[in-house]
């Protein structure tokens, strides 16, 4: 057993034997690994896989749920604001992105496209129909409109079942219903 014992110092010995030079030669320099040599190759770079940056589901103003919500930019504009160049937000702010997108996609919806529009415009045709008026009627009142007391009770009373289910729904997870 004491044989053994001095095992790992013998391996250790050979080893260090093993890789030095013979007659006690100083390492050739051109022999050492380098940086270069230790890094992995380039990956290459395949265009048809390259990621990019974009946009694939923008509505403009002829989407009638894009029009009732306020959106008013034609699909001219949203290509423009893709490519860097500044949009006027409804609100009445100027929306401009840091970086142009790579890509973008306007998705405009192909039922009533353009129809809540030209309702909203008294001098087409859709825009002289009773429905017409009615929209235009509802736009201007809500230009105006302000939260009631009404709406802030509603309000407080969703937070508040929101957070009843949300505690039943964090009780029932501990087991503890």
């Amino acid at each position: 057993m004491p044989v053994m014992r001095y095992m790992p110092v013998a391996a250790a010995m050979l080893l260090a034997l093993g890789c030095s030079k013979p007659d006690g030669a100083a390492p050739d320099a051109a022999a050492a690994p380098t940086v270069e040599a230790a890094k992995p190759p380039a990956v290459e770079v395949v265009p048809e896989r390259m990621a990019l940056y974009g946009d694939l589901h923008v509505h403009t103003q002829l989407s009638f749920d894009a029009y009732i919500f306020g959106t008013r930019s034609t699909p001219e504009t949203a290509y423009a604001y893709a490519k860097g160049e500044p949009l006027q937000h409804p609100s009445g702010f100027t929306m401009q992105l840091k970086k142009p997108l790579d890509f973008e996609a306007v998705t405009d919806h192909d039922m009533y496209m353009g129809i809540v529009r030209a309702m909203d415009d008294p001098s087409t045709k859709p825009g002289q129909t009773e429905l017409g008026r009615k929209i235009r009627q509802r736009r201007r009142r809500r230009a105006g409109w302000q939260p009631s007391r009404r709406w802030w009770r509603f309000c407080a009373a969703a937070a508040a079942h929101r957070r009843t289910l949300s505690t039943r729904r964090s009780s029932a997870r501990r087991g503890m219903r």
